[in-house]
């Protein structure tokens, strides 16, 4: 019984010190270019993000979107591009006008591989992990980051079950929606 009383009044007193503090919410469209670190080539990608603040100097994120890495020479044997379409969340701390955000999520990992004139398509559902530093002024978000997809199945068909792939990628955002909130 005691137990209960403690773990009401701590809750209570969190989110009483949570609805207290001031926050910024906000929706970015992020445009990035990237470079694989398992194969040869180049990638962009265009993703959405939202921002719940937590206080001053942090807000919660939420993002969405598809990466596309392309090889040099597409048409080779064995060649393969690559396509990442994650949902992540994260929690990004602000310092001034730079940040560091450390996200989690899951998504599909797959892309189009080249077979002696004829390609495959495979795919597979992946865990993704990413960090992000970047540095924002006004409207605009100028960032880097490094990120890991880890294809999951439990199938042996297929190319990305229990494959691993990185990249790290420059990314411009552009925050399209801003509203400051003072509980």
């Amino acid at each position: 019984m005691k137990m209960k009383v403690l773990f009401t009044i701590i809750l209570i007193s969190s989110f009483t010190q949570v609805k207290a503090q001031k926050g910024n919410n906000s929706i970015s469209i992020n445009g990035e270019v990237g470079l694989p670190l398992d194969q040869a080539g180049l990638g962009l990608g265009f993703f959405f993000k939202t921002f719940y603040g937590i206080g001053k100097s942090a807000q919660l994120t939420l993002s969405f979107g598809a990466a596309f890495f392309r090889p040099n020479n597409p048409n080779q044997v064995g060649q393969m591009s690559t396509r990442e379409i994650p949902f992540l969340v994260g929690y990004r701390q602000n310092i001034g006008r730079f940040y560091v955000e450390p996200q989690i999520g899951f998504g599909e990992l797959g892309g189009k591989r080249s077979i002696g004139g004829d390609f495959a398509r495979p795919s597979a559902p992946a865990v993704y992990g990413e960090v992000s530093i970047g540095y924002f002024y006004k409207h605009f978000d100028f960032g880097i980051e490094y990120r890991i997809a880890h294809g999951v199945d439990n199938t042996s068909v297929g190319y990305w079950p229990n494959q691993n792939f990185q990249s790290v990628s420059f990314h411009i955002g552009f925050i399209i929606a801003h509203k400051s909130r003072n509980h």
